[in-house]
C-alpha cells in the first residue's frame, strides 16, 4: 500500500513536471513564431529602460508600409545616397523652348482659374508675359473674360499688369516660352527651423494637395521659380545660390541642395535667369500657404501671427507625411519600421557649442553622468552619445542621425527642429532659458503634432543670477546634472508604457492622408 503511494506520488509528479515542460516549450515556441508580435523582453521586464522598439501585431502598420511602398514604387527618386556620398540624377532641361519661326509666333491670351482647398487658395495662371529687364508680368487679356491683377503666393501678393493692347504684348518680343509648370514660392529662410520647416515643410503639403496625393509630390510635374520680392528684399539670400552658366541656380546649402532634387527634376529659376530678355510663362502656379507656418499662432515678441492654426490632425497627416517622403527619397525606411538594420537607440546631448548663445555651459559634465547612469554602450537599445552632439548641414545624416535618437536633450533652438525625424514615443527634453517657459510652446506643439513625448527643464536661476521672470532669450544655460539625470532615468523607465500608443495613433492619422 505504501509502495502503491509511492508509485502514484512519482506518477503525479512525473505528470506535473511533462505538464511544467509542455507549457514551458509551448509558450517559448509561441514567443519565437510570433516575435515579431510579442518581443522577449517586453515578458522579461515590461519596464526595463533596455527593451527594443515594440514590434506590435499592428494592422495600421502592415497596412501604411503596404500603401507606402505601394504608393512610392512609382515615384522617381532625384538621386543616389551611398557611402561614397550623394550622386544626383542628371536634371531634365526639356523646360523652355525657344522660338524658330518669328512669323508664325502667336500671342495667347493670359487666363486664370483658382479654387479653394483646405482654406488655401491655390491658381493657375496661363500665358503670362515676364519681362525680366523691368521684373514685370503682364497679363494679355480678352476682353470677354473677367480679369483679375493680384495675386497670393507664398510671400505675399503677386502683382500683374493688365493690358489688352496687343502692339505692347508684340513689343515685348517674347524669344522662348516656359512648358513647364512654375511654382511661384520663396527661398528658404536663411535659420533652418524656418527655411526647413516653415518653408519646404508648407511647400510640400501644398504642392501635394494641389497634386491630390497628400502623401508625395510628382517631381516630374512642377519647376520651382523665385520671384525678386524676396531675394532683393533679403539680399543675403543671394549667398544660398550659385548662378550657373545657363541662367539656372544651384543652392549652397548643403541641406537645401539635397531637398530641392525632392521638389523638382528641373532646375531652380530666379527671375534673374533670364538675362533681360521676355519669355511667356505657359503655366504658373500659386499656392498660398504662408498660414500654414508652425508659429501655431502664438505671439511673442516680433513675431505676430495674424492667422487662427489649421487643426491638428491637418499638421500631423502633413508633417508625418513630409518627413516619410524625405526618408524615402534618402532610402532610409520608415521610422514607423522594425528594427531592421537600425544602428542604435540613442540619448543626445545636443549643444550648439562655442556659439555663446542658448549654449549649455556644463554639457560633457552632462553626458559624463549620463555615460555613469546607463554604463552598457554595447546596449543597441539605449546608449549615450559619448559626447555633445550637434547637427551638421547635411540633411541625409541628420535624417538618419534624429531616427536613431530615443531621447534628445538640447537647449531650444533650430536643431531640435529635426525632431520631424524622430520616431513617434521618442523623447524631446527641452531646456529653457530662465524665465523664458513660454517659449517652450513651440517644440510642445511640435511634440504633439510628431508624436513625441515632450519634458522641459529651466534653471531656476538667470544667467544673471537672479529670480525674476525676465526672459533673456540668448543665455548661456548652466546646468542642474543630477536633477536632469534623475529625470532622464524616470521618463526611460516610464517611456516603454507609452510608445506603442503613440505608434498606432501616428499611424492612424497618417493612413487617413
Amino acid at each position: 500500500m505504501h509502495l502503491q503511494n509511492i508509485l502514484q506520488s512519482r506518477h503525479t509528479t512525473i505528470f506535473l513536471v511533462i505538464c511544467f515542460i509542455s507549457v514551458v516549450f509551448y509558450f517559448l515556441s509561441y514567443s519565437q513564431a510570433n516575435s515579431s508580435i510579442w518581443p522577449i523582453p517586453y515578458f522579461i521586464n515590461k519596464s526595463t529602460i533596455s527593451s527594443p522598439i515594440y514590434k506590435f501585431d499592428n494592422k495600421d502598420f502592415n497596412a501604411y508600409l503596404l500603401n507606402r511602398n505601394t504608393t512610392f514604387q512609382y515615384l522617381q527618386k532625384p538621386f543616389h545616397i551611398s557611402n561614397d556620398g550623394q550622386i544626383n540624377f542628371t536634371l531634365n532641361y526639356d523646360y523652355i523652348e525657344f522660338i524658330q519661326n518669328h512669323e508664325n509666333k502667336s500671342y495667347p491670351y493670359s487666363t486664370w482659374k483658382c479654387t479653394n482647398i483646405s482654406k488655401d487658395e491655390y491658381c493657375i495662371l496661363t500665358n503670362i508675359y515676364y519681362q525680366s529687364s523691368t521684373d514685370r508680368y503682364y497679363f494679355f487679356r480678352d476682353p470677354s473674360q473677367p480679369v483679375r491683377d493680384t495675386f497670393t503666393a507664398s510671400y505675399g501678393p503677386f502683382q500683374l499688369r493688365i493690358t489688352d493692347n496687343i502692339a505692347l504684348i508684340k513689343n515685348l518680343n517674347y524669344l522662348s516660352k516656359l512648358i513647364r509648370p512654375l511654382l511661384i514660392t520663396h527661398p528658404p529662410d536663411d535659420n533652418y527651423a524656418h527655411g526647413f520647416l516653415e518653408t519646404c515643410g508648407p511647400r510640400f503639403w501644398a504642392l501635394a494637395e494641389f497634386q491630390s496625393h497628400l502623401s508625395y509630390i510628382d517631381i516630374t510635374k512642377i519647376q520651382i521659380y523665385f520671384t525678386s520680392t524676396v531675394l532683393e528684399a533679403f539680399p543675403n539670400n543671394w549667398n544660398n545660390y550659385r548662378r550657373q552658366s545657363d541662367g539656372t541656380y544651384v543652392p549652397t546649402r548643403k541641406w537645401e541642395y539635397q531637398i530641392h532634387p525632392m521638389f523638382s527634376i528641373y532646375p531652380l529659376l530666379t527671375h534673374k535667369s533670364f538675362n533681360d530678355t521676355t519669355v511667356l510663362f505657359q503655366h504658373l502656379i500659386f499656392t498660398k500657404f504662408s498660414g500654414r507656418g508652425p508659429i501655431w499662432a502664438h505671439h511673442f515678441g516680433g513675431r505676430p501671427v495674424p492667422h487662427i492654426p489649421f487643426p491638428t490632425v491637418a499638421y500631423q497627416q502633413a508633417y508625418l507625411a513630409f518627413s516619410e517622403w524625405i526618408l524615402y527619397n534618402f532610402n532610409l525606411k520608415s521610422k514607423f519600421h522594425s528594427n531592421d538594420e537600425f544602428n542604435g537607440e540613442w540619448i543626445v546631448v545636443l549643444n550648439r557649442a562655442g556659439s555663446g548663445r542658448r549654449e549649455m555651459v556644463n554639457p560633457d559634465e552632462l553626458v559624463q553622468a549620463l555615460l555613469q547612469a546607463f554604463p552598457n554602450q554595447s546596449d543597441p537599445h539605449l546608449r549615450v552619445w559619448p559626447k555633445q552632439f550637434n547637427f551638421n548641414d547635411n540633411l541625409y545624416e541628420t535624417a538618419r542621425m534624429a531616427r536613431s535618437i530615443r531621447l534628445i536633450i538640447g537647449v531650444h533652438g533650430a536643431g531640435l527642429s529635426n525632431t520631424l525625424f524622430m520616431r513617434p514615443g521618442s523623447i524631446l527634453y527641452e531646456i529653457n532659458s530662465h524665465g523664458c517657459r513660454h517659449l517652450s510652446f513651440n517644440f510642445r506643439r511640435w511634440a504633439e503634432i510628431f508624436y513625441l513625448q515632450h519634458a522641459l527643464w529651466i534653471p531656476m536661476k538667470g544667467e544673471n543670477g537672479k529670480q525674476d521672470e525676465k526672459c533673456i532669450f540668448n543665455s548661456r544655460i548652466t546646468l542642474n546634472v543630477k536633477e536632469i539625470v534623475d529625470e532622464v532615468k524616470n521618463l526611460l523607465a516610464n517611456e516603454i508604457e507609452y510608445r506603442e500608443g503613440y505608434m498606432k495613433r501616428a499611424l492612424q492619422v497618417l493612413r487617413k492622408a
